[in-house]
């Protein structure tokens, strides 16, 4: 299902093999892409958002209008600050501390799924156990059962 949104053909072979070293610029453009909402998580924010202010201003108690505003604001400054400052700086201290993020790897995709090796081991993601995937004009991002890897658009 993966493999055919992204616009790869599949039938029983190896349809292409890809050797790949990602830059610490890459990296941190990834774990951002990560923690990146989906319209549909939006939407929820937006929602809860707003009632907390709905909530805000149609209650007399001066307390829970105080606290109501106080969590909006604290789940807006909370993502802002997870996704913009903490996962960025997350992600640069893991590519610099393990030298395994900075080894080259050799990623195989088949109609059965993709295939990462590397000099520190080989790991294989099935097509049905992808669980979630993202990308941008950069990166693809794919998240396994307990793998995730990103990939460079060319």
């Amino acid at each position: 299902m993966v493999a055919k949104h992204l616009g790869l053909h599949c039938n029983r072979i190896l349809i292409c093999k890809l050797n790949l070293l990602l830059t610490q610029q890459e990296y941190i453009k990834a774990s951002k892409l990560y923690s990146k909402y989906t319209a549909k998580e939006y939407f929820v924010f937006i929602v809860y958002v707003i009632a907390s202010l709905a909530f805000a201003f149609t209650n007399v108690k001066q307390i829970y209008q105080f606290m109501a505003i106080g969590g909006s604001i604290g789940a807006i400054a909370g993502y802002v600050i997870v996704r913009h400052i903490y996962a960025p700086l997350v992600a640069k201290r893991q590519y610099q501390e393990y030298r395994a993020k900075k080894a080259p790897i050799s990623i195989y995709v088949s109609s059965t799924g993709i295939r990462f090796e590397s000099e520190s081991g080989q790991s294989n993601i099935e097509w049905k156990r992808i669980i979630k995937w993202r990308q941008n004009e950069q990166l693809i991002l794919i998240c396994g059962s307990f793998q995730t890897a990103s990939l460079r658009i060319f």
